[in-house]
Formats: structure tokens, sequence, C-alpha cells
């Protein structure tokens, strides 16, 4: 059985990924991982972790980024750190096969998927949304 691991962070990332996530969990041959974070699990954003959960999806770790309204560049940096090093513990101990998030760039939403080799190597490949091919 494949692990994937999704990793959503805001309400609107989360509607890009809503879909995806419903296709993963009715995939038999995949196990979906379910991290969240960031402004999800803010009660300024309304705790939005909430909806996710009212869909029925199985949130296997979240990941709290204590952020204020007005961050200095230290309050960044500790952040980041900290997020760095929470992600790190929650990938060891959930060995996922792929990791997938949404990333807004260049005014371009995409999905990025992350695939995880034995050797720790990562190989990262995008797609874009409404690609002209």
């Amino acid at each position: 059985m494949r692990r994937i691991c999704v990793v959503t962070g805001s309400r609107a990332e989360y509607g890009l990924l809503k879909n995806l996530l419903s296709q993963l969990k009715k995939d038999r041959s995949i196990n979906l991982q379910l991290i969240v974070t960031w402004s999800h699990l803010s009660k300024f954003y309304s705790n939005t972790y909430k909806e996710i959960q009212k869909d029925c999806f199985n949130i296997d770790k979240k990941i709290f980024m204590p952020l204020k309204k007005n961050n200095t560049k230290i309050d960044i940096s500790r952040c980041t750190g900290n997020a760095i090093s929470s992600f790190s513990n929650v990938y060891i101990n959930l060995k996922p096969d792929i990791l997938c998030q949404a990333v807004k760039k260049e005014r371009d939403t995409r999905l990025q998927r992350i695939s995880v080799k034995k050797e720790d190597a990562l190989t990262v490949t995008k797609r874009k949304n409404n690609s002209k091919k």
C-alpha cells in the first residue's frame, strides 16, 4: 500500500486539494495521510481544520505555526525553524512515499509532488493547473 501524505495550511489551499483528497481516500491501494498546519489551526481564521474533519477526512498530524498579526523577522525565523523541525519529525514517523501540497507561485496555482526515495533523495515534479499543452 502506497502512503501519500498531503499537507494543507489554508482554507484556499484545502479547496484546491479537496477533490484530490476525495479521490485518494477512495483508492484502496493508497493510505492517505493528512497534515494540517498554519491558518487551519488558528482561532483568527476560525479553526478551519474543523471543516476538514466535517468532510470526513482523518487528520494524522497538526503542526502549529504560531504567528502573530505583526511579526518581526525574528518571529518569522523562529517559526520557520520550529516548523522545519516539526515537519521533519512528522515525516520520519509517517514515512510517506509521496508528499503533496498546493503552492502558489507567480500568480499560478500549482500542485507540487515530492517523491521520497529510500536514499532520502527528493525528486520534485510540478503540474501546472490549466496548463496549455
